[in-house]
C-alpha cells in the first residue's frame, strides 16, 4: 500500500520535530554522567589551565578534541564577558552537547535519504527520520550521559550512503570518523570491499583505501610525532576488551550484556559470571574477540562462496544485512557492551522494518529496556544530576542490585540472538504495517514522560537550592577537579639509592609531561612520596626525612593524603614539583631496612575551583572564532535540513 503526503500530514510531522528539537534543547542543559563527563571537561581544561598535552591519556584521534576545544574556550569568551568569569555548570552542559544535538538531525537526515533511495517512498522517509529522532537511547548518550558515542552510528550512516550513492568522500569520512571514535569499525571493510569488488569498482576501491589512510594518518598524527604517545595509546587499545575492576577489589564480574551472561542466566540468574565462583565461563567470555573474529569469518568466506561460486548477486539489501548482523556478533561476544552500544544498529532495525515489519517490535524492545537498563545503571537516574543537585551524596543513591541489571541485560540479548535467526530463516519479506509504528510511538511516549519527570525534580532542586557555589561548574565534594593523577612504584634499591619506575601504575605520561613545563607551571602540581606500609610509618618517615628526592631534600611531612587512585589516604611527604627529573632517584643518608613495596610516588594537581583564568584568555580567541563560526554553520545547516523536510 502506497501512502501520499498531504500538506497537513507533512505540516503535523514538521511541527512535530520542532517540539522534539526545543524539548531536546531545554534538556542538554541539566544532566551529565559524573565521571565521563568530566574527563572529557579536563582532557581540554588541562591544557588550557596548565599548558598540558592535550593527548596524554587520550586514546582517541584528534576529532573531538577538535570539537571540543573551540566550544571550550567559546564557553570561557561566554564568562568573561556576561557572567563575570564565574563558571556555570548548566552552560558547560550545554555548550559540550549542543555540536551532537546537530550530528542526531544529520543521522536522521541520512536515514531520510537512504529510505527514500530504498524505497522511492517519501512516506517512509520522514516516517525512519521520526523514529531515529524520538528514540530515547539516541537522546540519552548525548543529552542524559553527555558522551560521545552519537559518532559510531553518524559513521555507520555515512557508510552506508556512501555506498549506496556511490559517493567516495562520504564513503571514507564515515570510516574515517567511525575508526577515530571505535576501532572495531575496521570489521567492516572486507565486506565493504568484498561489494565494491563484486561491481567492479576498482579505482573507486583504491582511492577509498588511500583517503581513508591519508585521513587516519592526519587524525593520528600527535601520536605518530610522540613515541611515548604511541606506547600508551596502543597499550591502551590492548586492555579495552580486558574485564577490569576497580583497584583493590578481587572479583571481576562479566557484563550482563554479553552471550555468556545470557546462557548463564538460564542456569544461574541470581549470580553473574565471574573470576572466582564460575571461571571457566569467564576465562570464554574473555575470549570474545577471538571468537568473534572466528564467526566473521565463517560469514565473510559463506559471501564468498555465494558471490563467486553459487554466481549470486551481492546487492545492497545484502551488504546492509551483512553489516547488521557483523555488529550483532561484535556487541553480544564483547565484554564491554554498554547501553550506548545499542545506537550502533538502531538504524539498521529502522531502515530494515520497512519491508521486515516484526522488527519494529525489536526495536521496541531494546528501546524500552536498554533505555530503563540505562537508567537503572550507576546508582540510579539521579547520578545525572549529582553536579546541580545540592546537598546530595551518590552513596545514598538507591543503586540497583546486580540481579535486576542482569535481567535487562538477558533480555536485550535474548532479543538481539531473535534477530540473528529471523535473517536466516524468515525469508519472505513482510511488507510495511503503520499499527506496527503506532505501538512504536505509543512506547516511545510514555518512555520520554517516565523520562521528563527527573529532570523537572532536577531543575526544581537547582532553582531552589540556597548555596550559590553549588551552581557552579565542579561542585563540592567531586573529584572532577583533578587533571590527572598517577603513581610509580620502587623500580629497584641499590646501596644507598631507590630508583623510581618510569612506567606509572596506570600508563600515565605524567613525570614526562611534567618537566616539558616551566617552573612557574610546575607549581599548579602536587607530588608525595607515599608510606604504603603503614605497620612501618615512624620507622620510613626517620629514614625519607634524612633523605634526597634527586638533589632536593625531603623535608614536609604530611598525615592523610588522599591518593585518588585507590581512594586511600596515605602519610607520607610533600616534594617540590621542580624537583622532578623524567628518571628520579631517592638518595638515602641511612640505607636502613627498605622493601620495594614500603612507598611510592603519587602525582596530581592541585584542586582548583574553577575553569577560568583571565591570564590565559588571550590566548584562545581564535579557537572560539572557530568555535562561533561551527556553531553557525552547524545551525544553518540544521535549519536547512529542517526547510528542506517541509518542502517536500
Amino acid at each position: 500500500m502506497t501512502y501520499i503526503i498531504n500538506k497537513n500530514t507533512n505540516t503535523n510531522i514538521c511541527y512535530a520535530l520542532y517540539l522534539i528539537i526545543i524539548i531536546k534543547l531545554s534538556l542538554l542543559f541539566w544532566s551529565a554522567h559524573p565521571f565521563d563527563f568530566f574527563s572529557f571537561v579536563n582532557t581540554i581544561q588541562r591544557n588550557i589551565l596548565y599548558n598540558w598535552n592535550l593527548f596524554e591519556y587520550w586514546n582517541k584521534g584528534n576529532l573531538l578534541i577538535i570539537l571540543w576545544y573551540p566550544l571550550h574556550s567559546l564557553y570561557l569568551i561566554f564568562i568573561k564577558f556576561f557572567l563575570n568569569a564565574t563558571d556555570n555548570i548548566l552552560l558547560l552542559h550545554f555548550i559540550y552537547k549542543i555540536p551532537f544535538l546537530f550530528i542526531d538531525l544529520l543521522i536522521g537526515f541520512l536515514i531520510y535519504k537512504i529510505i527514500f533511495i530504498l524505497f522511492n517512498n517519501l512516506y517512509y522517509s520522514k516516517l525512519g527520520f521520526l523514529i531515529w529522532f524520538v528514540n530515547p537511547i539516541i537522546f540519552y548518550i548525548y543529552g542524559i550521559h553527555s558522551h560521545y558515542e552519537l559518532l559510531v552510528p553518524f559513521s555507520i550512516v555515512l557508510i552506508i550512503y556512501g555506498l549506496l550513492e556511490k559517493k567516495l568522500l562520504i564513503l571514507s569520512a564515515g570510516f574515517i570518523i567511525g575508526f577515530t571514535t571505535k576501532y572495531f569499525i575496521i570489521i567492516l571493510i572486507p565486506f565493504i570491499l568484498l561489494y565494491l569488488f563484486s561491481r567492479k569498482y576498482y579505482k573507486f576501491i583504491l582511492y577509498f583505501l588511500i583517503i581513508s589512510a591519508f585521513g587516519i594518518v592526519l587524525s593520528y598524527l600527535q601520536f605518530l610525532l610522540n613515541h611515548n604517545l604511541l606506547s600508551q595509546t596502543f597499550n591502551s587499545i590492548l586492555n579495552l576488551s580486558v574485564v577490569n575492576a576497580p583497584i583493590g577489589i578481587d572479583v571481576l564480574k562479566i557484563n550482563s550484556l554479553n552471550i555468556f551472561s545470557f546462557f548463564n542466566y538460564l542456569f544461574n540468574p541470581n549470580y553473574p559470571i565471574d573470576n572466582v565462583n564460575t571461571p571457566l565461563l569467564f576465562y570464554l567470555a574473555n575470549q570474545g574477540l577471538k571468537l568473534v573474529a572466528i564467526i566473521i569469518l565463517i560469514h565473510f568466506f559463506y559471501r564468498l562462496y555465494n558471490i563467486f561460486f553459487k554466481k549470486n548477486i551481492y546487492n545492497f539489501s545484502t551488504l546492509l544485512t551483512d553489516i547488521f548482523l557483523i555488529l550483532i556478533y561484535f556487541l553480544v561476544f564483547s565484554t564491554n557492551f554498554q547501553v550506548h552500544y545499542l545506537s550502533w544498529l538502531i538504524p539498521f532495525f529502522i531502515i530494515l522494518s520497512f519491508n521486515r515489519s516484526y522488527l519494529v517490535f525489536n526495536l521496541i524492545g531494546i528501546t524500552v529496556l536498554g533505555t530503563i537498563l540505562a537508567l537503572k545503571s550507576e546508582f540510579g537516574i539521579r547520578t545525572f544530576f549529582l553536579d546541580i543537585i545540592s546537598n546530595f551524596s551518590p552513596y545514598f543513591l538507591n543503586n540497583t542490585q546486580t540481579n535486576i541489571k542482569y535481567n535487562y541485560g538477558f533480555w536485550i540479548i535474548f532479543i538481539l540472538i531473535i534477530t540473528f535467526f529471523s535473517f536466516l530463516f524468515i525469508k519472505t519479506k513482510k511488507i510495511y504495517n503503520i499499527l506496527n509504528f503506532k505501538f512504536y510511538f505509543l512506547f516511545i511516549t510514555i518512555l520520554w514522560i517516565l523520562l521528563l519527570i527527573p529532570f523537572f525534580q532536577a531543575a526544581h532542586e537547582y532553582f531552589y537550592q540556597t548555596l550559590h557555589e553549588n551552581k557552579l561548574a565542579y561542585s563540592r565534594d567531586t573529584y572532577h577537579r583533578g587533571i590527572i593523577n598517577s603513581a610509580y612504584n620502587i623500580k629497584s634499591i641499590n646501596n644507598n639509592k631507590i630508583f623510581i619506575n618510569t612506567q606509572s601504575i596506570n600508563e600515565s605520561l605524567f613525570f614526562n609531561e611534567l618537566i616539558k613545563l616551566n617552573e612557574i607551571e610546575k607549581n599548579n602540581f602536587q607530588i608525595y612520596i607515599l608510606i604504603r606500609n603503614k605497620s612501618r610509618d615512624k620507622y620510613l618517615q626517620n629514614i625519607l626525612s634524612l633523605s634526597q628526592f634527586n638533589n632536593c631534600q625531603i623535608k614536609e611531612y604530611n598525615n592523610f593524603i588522599l591518593n585518588n587512585i585507590d581512594k586511600k589516604r596515605y602519610n607520607g611527604f610533600k616534594i617540590n614539583p621542580n624537583c622532578i627529573n623524567k628518571n628520579n632517584v631517592i638518595n638515602l643518608k641511612n640505607r636502613g631496612i627498605i622493601n620495594i613495596d614500603d612507598f611510592f610516588i603519587y602525582v596530581t594537581n592541585k584542586e582548583v575551583n574553577y575553569l577560568f583564568l583571565d591570564s590565559k584568555i588571550s590566548s584562545i580567541y581564535i579557537f572560539s572564532a572557530v568555535g562561533v563560526l561551527y556553531m553557525i554553520a552547524m545551525l544553518y545547516y540544521g535549519y536547512k535540513i529542517l526547510l528542506s523536510l517541509h518542502e517536500k
